[in-house]
């Protein structure tokens, strides 16, 4: 989950014509992955360490834009640029509003990389996004479906804490 998921969305898409994945699960994934870098709980402690060389906190998101260059080649979204030729595996790309670490936003924009497709009864529409209709030979050939799970206390104190709703 989270890393996990950002890191194997790379994978998943680097491996896909080797066929050693059959499918997979990528749970709280996102790109890019400055933007995650951003929300990490365990990054807070080197903000004051960063903040010794920098003048203010949008600086840090600079530093961390720049940075992202060099991270761009182990993303997911790095690999699925038009046309994508290469197959890849069916994926469930979990997402979840209230987690900490990843918005939702991050983890939408690599559905939308992957061409993913929403399940029906879904809460709110995703730009991007449509509603997935089962086909058995789409799943065959890499289906991607988005979903997304609510926590319910986590979603409310990041919405009070930040003065707005992800």
């Amino acid at each position: 989950n989270s890393q996990g998921g950002t890191l194997g969305a790379g994978y998943v898409a680097l491996s896909g014509p080797t066929e050693l994945i059959d499918r997979a699960v990528l749970g709280v994934p996102g790109t890019p992955f400055a933007l995650t870098l951003a929300r990490q709980l365990e990054l807070h402690g080197m903000d004051k360490v960063v903040l010794l060389n920098v003048q203010h906190k949008r600086h840090v998101q600079l530093m961390l834009a720049v940075l992202q260059m060099s991270l761009d080649c182990t993303e997911g979204s790095a690999f699925l640029a038009e046309p994508v030729t290469e197959p890849y595996p069916p994926i469930l790309l979990q997402s979840a509003l209230g987690d900490a670490s990843v918005p939702p936003k991050a983890t939408e924009a690599l559905a939308r990389g992957f061409q993913a497709s929403m399940l029906p009864h879904r809460n709110r529409d995703i730009y991007g996004l449509n509603q997935t209709v089962y086909d058995k030979e789409k799943v065959s050939n890499g289906q991607v479906v988005f979903t997304e799970f609510l926590f319910r206390k986590d979603h409310h104190t990041l919405s009070s804490m930040n003065g707005r709703t992800y």
